[in-house]
Order: C-alpha cells, then sequence, then structure tokens
C-alpha cells in the first residue's frame, strides 16, 4: 500500500488490485476510497491530478455515518451541498441483494466545510493545516480504509453515504444498505401518478434508511409520509436522513411491523425482507448487513404473506402500492395480492428482472 509521497494514482491502483479479489468494481471502489481519504468529492480528486503525491492531507478518515444522539452516539453532520459525485450504476445485481456501483458517494464535510479540489498539479491543503500549510500524510488512512474494504466491509459503510434516486443518504452498521434496483419502485410510483399532482400522503413499510420514503418526498414535494420499522438503529437513521435533508417536519418516522396504521395512503412502498434462509449471499453483505432486513423464511415469502392481507386497507382510492421482490418471485407474490382482490403489474429493473409489483385495489 501507499508509501509517504507516491502518487494517488500509484496508490489506487495498487489498491484495485488488492480489491480485486472482493470487488467486483476494485478501480472505482479505490478511487471512492481514496477520495474519502482525501476528504474531497470524486470528481474533485481526479480534476485535481491523481499524480499528486499522497503526503499532504490528513492523517484520519473521516469518521462513518453514525447513529444520533438518542443512540448514545454523536449526531451525523447532513452532508454540504454540491458535492455529490454522480457515477454511473449498472443496475446488476448477484445472489439477492448483492453489492452494486455505487451511484454517487458524498464525503463528510470537514469541521462543517465543504471540502475543495486542489488547484492542477498542486497538493491539496484543504482540510485544514498544521500550521505550516500543510497536513499528515494520507497514506496511513488511505491504507486503512483498503484494509476495511478488503476484509469485506461494504464501501457505503466505509464511507456512510450512499446516494438514491435523487437524494444522498446516511448509512451504518444495522441499516439495510439501499441499492439502485429498489429505484424500480420509485419509477413505477411516477408513471402511476404521471399527469397527476401525485401522492398527498405516503407509507414505507419497513423504512430502513428511510430511502423510498424520502426519495418520494424528495419526488412529490407536496406530500407528506410515514415511515415504519421495527429496528431501533434504523429508524435513528432514518430520522437523522430525514433531518438532513429537510424533511423533518413531512416524515414521521415511527415504530412498526407489519400490522398497518390504519390509514389510507396514496402511495404504500415497501422493500421487505425476501431472501430465503438458505439462499447464498456474498460475504459483504451477510456478514455486515442486518439478517433481519434480508432473510424471510424457507421460501423468501413470509413477509409478503404478511403484508398482502394488510396493503387493501391500507390504500386510497386511485392509489399504488409498490413491492420490491426478489427476481424469481414476480409470479409467488402476485397469487398472495390476487387473493387480495388486488390488480398486479410486474415491472423489471435496469438489468431486465422481475423487481417490483405495483399493486392497486
Amino acid at each position: 500500500m501507499p508509501a509517504e509521497g507516491i502518487s494517488l494514482g500509484n496508490a489506487i491502483r495498487r489498491a484495485a488490485d488488492r480489491l480485486a479479489a472482493t470487488s467486483d468494481t476494485p478501480r472505482l471502489d479505490a478511487e471512492l476510497l481514496m477520495a474519502h481519504a482525501l476528504g474531497e468529492t470524486r470528481e474533485a480528486m481526479l480534476l485535481g491530478g491523481l499524480h499528486r503525491p499522497t503526503a499532504p492531507t490528513r492523517a484520519n478518515p473521516p469518521p462513518p455515518f453514525v447513529l444520533s444522539e438518542g443512540e448514545g452516539q454523536a449526531p451525523i453532520t447532513p452532508p454540504a451541498p454540491g458535492t455529490s459525485t454522480a457515477l454511473n450504476a449498472n443496475g446488476e445485481e448477484s445472489a439477492g441483494r448483492a453489492n452494486h456501483p455505487l451511484a454517487t458517494v458524498r464525503p463528510e464535510p470537514v469541521d462543517g466545510r465543504a471540502p475543495s479540489a486542489a488547484p492542477e498539479g498542486r497538493p491539496s491543503t484543504s482540510l485544514g493545516t498544521n500550521g505550516e500549510g500543510g497536513c499528515p500524510g494520507v497514506g496511513d488512512a488511505f491504507e486503512a480504509l483498503v484494509a476495511r474494504r478488503a476484509a469485506g466491509e461494504p464501501l457505503a459503510y466505509i464511507t456512510g453515504t450512499r446516494a438514491f434516486w435523487t437524494i444522498e443518504l446516511g448509512v451504518a452498521p444495522g441499516v439495510l444498505i439501499p441499492r439502485p434496483d429498489s429505484e424500480t419502485l420509485i419509477e413505477a410510483a411516477v408513471a402511476h401518478f404521471a399527469g397527476t399532482p401525485g401522492p398527498r400522503r405516503v407509507l414505507d413499510l419497513g423504512t430502513g434508511s428511510g430511502a423510498l420514503l424520502l426519495a418520494a418526498l424528495a419526488e412529490w414535494p407536496q406530500a407528506t409520509g410515514v415511515g415504519i420499522d421495527r429496528s431501533p438503529a434504523a429508524l435513528a437513521i432514518a430520522r437523522d436522513n430525514a433531518a438532513a435533508l429537510g424533511m423533518a417536519h413531512r416524515a414521521e418516522i415511527v415504530a412498526g411491523d407489519w400490522t398497518g396504521t390504519g390509514e389510507q395512503f396514496d402511495l404504500v412502498l415497501c422493500n421487505p425482507p425476501y431472501i430465503g434462509v438458505d439462499e447464498p449471499l456474498p460475504r459483504d453483505v451477510a456478514d455486515h448487513e442486518p439478517h433481519s432486513a434480508l432473510f424471510a423464511g424457507a421460501d423468501g415469502l413470509d413477509d409478503y404473506r404478511a403484508l398482502a392481507p394488510l396493503l387493501p386497507a391500507q390504500l386510497a382510492a386511485g392509489g399504488v402500492a409498490c413491492i420490491e421482490i426478489g427476481a424469481t418471485q414476480g409470479q409467488a407474490v402476485s397469487a398472495l395480492l390476487r387473493a387480495q382482490r388486488m390488480v398486479v403489474q410486474i415491472r423489471h429493473d435496469l438489468a431486465g428482472r422481475e423487481r417490483c409489483i405495483a399493486a392497486r385495489r
């Protein structure tokens, strides 16, 4: 791994070689980890030049996303505006909820300030100085980040952020990492409400990080909604995400299960557990992400069986429920919903796999 003073490009190449056995996108992972260690966006790092030496930057990587003070940890810092890094996502999936290339990752700001790109050919010293215009070396910080990724820790847990639809989310151990495939649910909702003012009330069952609910509220600024989860860690992260996105007054995050709210909603979103208990998963998923958000009985359908009877009463007239499914579960889940006299349509993700059922009363 990088000795102090070698170029960023060489350090990234060495890290990518090391990550090849762990990641399907080792070069991208290495670039994102280096940008995170530098405290820069990926674009700023690339524009600043990968020939820059690794020496003049801070010694320690930025901290990952943590739970709010109510969970016994420090509160998160809301992401600084204008620092997102757009990447192409191929929408592929392997073995259930496997890793995907990140759509965007935003490093945490330092001391409340968004880091800036260094001029071409000059080392970055924008992260704070040691009193002489310089910072401690990035080598050890980058090495520590790469070691975590090489050991199988998900990239989103290391950087503490994940992009979803049009928003940036904080993520941490204890909450499922949002995948690009789940954006298929938002696409289905957008199609359903095309030509209308959109939903007024949104329900997200099993909200996790709040990804689906907050993406919907970002899509329809007049809407308000409720996110339900039984995990205290997920509830804390979802509330912090709502606050960081300026949606705390529109998003009510509450503890609960598949028992509903007694209220009717225009849009119901749900990404339930759907992996069979004996199905293999990639190591970084199986070893790090919460099993309660992954597994659903022997056939992966236990949660759908509980949800299907609930949905008709939760849907307002003209509303739609958009439910994520596994790639082989379309017919089985459709049958459960049709038994509740619902009209269903299966929608596919970018890889052409069955990914969402849009159900109407």
